[in-house]
Protein backbone atom coordinates (compact mmCIF):
# COMPACT_ATOMS: atom_id res chain seq x y z
CA UNK A 1 0.00 0.00 0.00
CA UNK A 2 1.55 3.26 -1.41
CA UNK A 3 0.56 6.59 -0.22
CA UNK A 4 1.59 10.23 -1.69
CA UNK A 5 0.93 13.37 -3.98
CA UNK A 6 1.38 13.82 -7.61
CA UNK A 7 1.12 16.29 -10.27
CA UNK A 8 0.90 13.75 -13.29
CA UNK A 9 -2.44 13.75 -15.24
CA UNK A 10 -1.48 10.38 -16.63
CA UNK A 11 -0.65 8.73 -13.29
CA UNK A 12 -1.67 5.51 -13.61
CA UNK A 13 -5.18 4.38 -12.35
CA UNK A 14 -6.80 1.12 -11.75
CA UNK A 15 -10.67 0.79 -10.49
CA UNK A 16 -10.04 4.39 -8.69
CA UNK A 17 -12.63 6.20 -6.57
CA UNK A 18 -11.30 9.38 -8.36
CA UNK A 19 -9.97 8.95 -12.49
CA UNK A 20 -8.63 11.92 -13.05
CA UNK A 21 -6.23 14.94 -11.79
CA UNK A 22 -8.22 17.66 -10.40
CA UNK A 23 -5.33 19.93 -9.27
CA UNK A 24 -6.39 22.80 -11.11
CA UNK A 25 -2.37 23.14 -13.53
CA UNK A 26 -0.12 21.07 -13.77
CA UNK A 27 1.77 22.28 -10.92
CA UNK A 28 -0.64 21.55 -8.52
CA UNK A 29 -0.69 18.23 -6.24
CA UNK A 30 -3.41 15.40 -5.91
CA UNK A 31 -3.41 12.95 -3.13
CA UNK A 32 -3.23 9.48 -4.37
CA UNK A 33 -3.73 5.81 -2.74
CA UNK A 34 -2.39 2.86 -4.53
CA UNK A 35 -2.12 -1.19 -3.63
CA UNK A 36 0.42 -4.04 -5.40
CA UNK A 37 -0.41 -7.08 -5.44
CA UNK A 38 1.98 -9.48 -3.62
CA UNK A 39 4.27 -9.41 -6.54
CA UNK A 40 4.66 -5.88 -6.97
CA UNK A 41 3.79 -5.94 -11.14
CA UNK A 42 0.48 -5.49 -11.11
CA UNK A 43 -1.85 -2.14 -9.89
CA UNK A 44 -4.55 -4.08 -7.18
CA UNK A 45 -6.22 -0.10 -7.07
CA UNK A 46 -4.53 3.02 -7.76
CA UNK A 47 -6.64 6.30 -7.68
CA UNK A 48 -6.24 9.82 -7.07
CA UNK A 49 -8.03 11.92 -4.19
CA UNK A 50 -8.12 15.54 -4.41
CA UNK A 51 -10.21 18.96 -5.22
CA UNK A 52 -9.03 21.68 -6.92
CA UNK A 53 -6.11 22.95 -4.99
CA UNK A 54 -2.99 20.93 -3.54
CA UNK A 55 -3.97 17.79 -1.45
CA UNK A 56 -1.11 16.00 -0.17
CA UNK A 57 -1.33 12.75 1.58
CA UNK A 58 1.63 11.86 3.86
CA UNK A 59 0.51 8.92 5.80
CA UNK A 60 -1.26 5.73 5.89
CA UNK A 61 -1.71 2.49 7.51
CA UNK A 62 -3.64 -0.40 6.97
CA UNK A 63 -6.26 -2.50 9.13
CA UNK A 64 -6.97 -6.41 9.32
CA UNK A 65 -9.85 -5.72 6.74
CA UNK A 66 -7.62 -4.66 4.39
CA UNK A 67 -8.87 -0.87 4.56
CA UNK A 68 -6.22 1.73 3.92
CA UNK A 69 -6.65 4.77 6.09
CA UNK A 70 -4.77 8.13 4.45
CA UNK A 71 -3.74 11.28 6.30
CA UNK A 72 -2.43 14.60 4.80
CA UNK A 73 -3.11 17.72 4.43
CA UNK A 74 -5.64 19.39 1.78
CA UNK A 75 -6.04 22.86 0.38
CA UNK A 76 -9.19 22.30 -1.57
CA UNK A 77 -12.39 23.04 -0.32
CA UNK A 78 -14.35 20.77 -2.36
CA UNK A 79 -11.69 17.28 -1.05
CA UNK A 80 -14.20 14.60 -1.18
CA UNK A 81 -15.68 14.25 2.47
CA UNK A 82 -17.76 11.35 3.35
CA UNK A 83 -19.70 10.81 6.85
CA UNK A 84 -17.55 13.49 8.50
CA UNK A 85 -16.66 14.84 11.40
CA UNK A 86 -15.59 18.43 10.20
CA UNK A 87 -17.88 18.79 6.74
CA UNK A 88 -15.27 21.94 5.18
CA UNK A 89 -12.21 23.48 4.60
CA UNK A 90 -11.74 25.20 8.04
CA UNK A 91 -8.27 27.36 7.45
CA UNK A 92 -5.76 27.21 4.34
CA UNK A 93 -5.05 24.14 4.60
CA UNK A 94 -6.82 21.39 7.17
CA UNK A 95 -5.57 18.06 7.72
CA UNK A 96 -7.64 15.42 6.51
CA UNK A 97 -8.00 11.32 7.28
CA UNK A 98 -9.93 8.89 4.93
CA UNK A 99 -10.31 5.45 4.74
CA UNK A 100 -10.82 3.36 1.45
CA UNK A 101 -12.79 -0.04 1.35
CA UNK A 102 -11.00 -2.58 0.84
CA UNK A 103 -10.88 -2.89 -2.76
CA UNK A 104 -10.00 0.62 -3.20
CA UNK A 105 -13.45 1.82 -5.59
CA UNK A 106 -15.02 3.92 -2.28
CA UNK A 107 -14.33 5.72 0.49
CA UNK A 108 -16.02 4.84 3.90
CA UNK A 109 -15.30 7.84 5.74
CA UNK A 110 -13.61 11.12 4.52
CA UNK A 111 -13.34 14.25 7.00
CA UNK A 112 -11.23 17.18 7.28
CA UNK A 113 -9.37 18.13 10.34
CA UNK A 114 -8.58 22.06 11.23
CA UNK A 115 -9.03 25.22 12.42
CA UNK A 116 -8.31 28.53 11.42
CA UNK A 117 -4.92 28.15 9.83
CA UNK A 118 -2.18 25.41 8.30
CA UNK A 119 -2.99 22.55 9.27
CA UNK A 120 -1.31 18.69 8.29
CA UNK A 121 -1.76 15.19 8.83
CA UNK A 122 1.40 13.35 9.01
CA UNK A 123 1.12 9.75 10.32
CA UNK A 124 -1.76 7.56 11.09
CA UNK A 125 -2.08 4.28 13.40
CA UNK A 126 -5.21 2.31 13.97
CA UNK A 127 -5.91 0.72 17.29
CA UNK A 128 -7.86 -2.82 17.94
CA UNK A 129 -11.37 -1.27 17.92
CA UNK A 130 -11.10 0.54 14.35
CA UNK A 131 -10.24 4.02 16.04
CA UNK A 132 -7.27 6.23 13.92
CA UNK A 133 -4.87 7.86 15.98
CA UNK A 134 -3.65 10.95 13.77
CA UNK A 135 -0.26 12.62 14.82
CA UNK A 136 0.51 16.06 12.93
CA UNK A 137 1.35 20.18 13.54
CA UNK A 138 -0.94 22.24 13.17
CA UNK A 139 -0.67 26.27 13.36
CA UNK A 140 -4.38 26.91 13.97
CA UNK A 141 -4.93 28.40 17.58
CA UNK A 142 -8.82 26.80 17.22
CA UNK A 143 -7.73 23.43 16.26
CA UNK A 144 -10.40 20.64 17.55
CA UNK A 145 -9.32 19.49 20.82
CA UNK A 146 -11.26 17.22 22.90
CA UNK A 147 -11.32 14.65 25.42
CA UNK A 148 -8.96 15.35 29.15
CA UNK A 149 -6.07 15.42 27.34
CA UNK A 150 -7.08 18.61 25.46
CA UNK A 151 -4.45 21.18 25.92
CA UNK A 152 -6.43 24.52 26.34
CA UNK A 153 -4.53 26.82 23.74
CA UNK A 154 -1.68 26.73 20.82
CA UNK A 155 -0.11 27.08 18.62
CA UNK A 156 3.35 27.48 20.07
CA UNK A 157 6.36 29.84 19.07
CA UNK A 158 8.44 31.13 16.45
CA UNK A 159 6.78 34.02 14.19
CA UNK A 160 3.52 33.78 13.42
CA UNK A 161 3.76 32.46 10.17
CA UNK A 162 6.28 29.44 11.63
CA UNK A 163 4.41 28.94 14.96
CA UNK A 164 3.84 25.20 15.18
CA UNK A 165 2.40 22.44 17.34
CA UNK A 166 2.09 18.99 17.19
CA UNK A 167 -1.52 17.31 17.67
CA UNK A 168 -2.33 13.74 18.12
CA UNK A 169 -6.58 13.29 17.55
CA UNK A 170 -8.04 10.22 18.19
CA UNK A 171 -10.82 9.32 15.79
CA UNK A 172 -13.88 7.04 16.44
CA UNK A 173 -13.97 3.71 13.95
CA UNK A 174 -16.81 5.33 11.82
CA UNK A 175 -15.05 8.55 11.01
CA UNK A 176 -17.85 10.77 12.97
CA UNK A 177 -16.00 11.69 16.66
CA UNK A 178 -13.10 13.01 18.22
CA UNK A 179 -12.81 10.47 21.21
CA UNK A 180 -9.99 12.91 21.97
CA UNK A 181 -7.60 15.98 20.02
CA UNK A 182 -4.95 17.28 21.83
CA UNK A 183 -2.13 20.15 21.50
CA UNK A 184 1.66 18.80 21.69
CA UNK A 185 4.13 21.51 22.24
CA UNK A 186 6.02 24.20 23.81
CA UNK A 187 7.59 27.59 22.58
CA UNK A 188 8.71 26.76 19.55
CA UNK A 189 7.82 24.62 16.42
CA UNK A 190 6.57 21.28 17.35
CA UNK A 191 5.52 18.52 14.73
CA UNK A 192 4.40 15.26 15.28
CA UNK A 193 6.01 13.08 12.37
CA UNK A 194 5.18 9.58 13.15
CA UNK A 195 2.87 7.42 15.69
CA UNK A 196 2.36 3.77 16.78
CA UNK A 197 -0.21 1.69 18.67
CA UNK A 198 0.56 -1.10 20.81
CA UNK A 199 -0.73 -4.59 20.33
CA UNK A 200 -2.95 -5.84 22.76
CA UNK A 201 -3.65 -2.31 24.51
Amino acid sequence: YVAGYTSSPNFPTRNPIQAAHRGGHALRMDAFAAKLNAAGNALVYSTYLGGVSDDLAMGIAVDASGSAYLTGATHSADFPVRNPLQPSLAGASDAFLARLDPAGTALSYSTFIGGESDDFGLAVALGPSGDAYVAGATGSARFPTAGAAAAPAGPGGGAAALGFDGFVSRVAAGGGQLVYSTYLGGSGIDMGKLIAFMSGQ
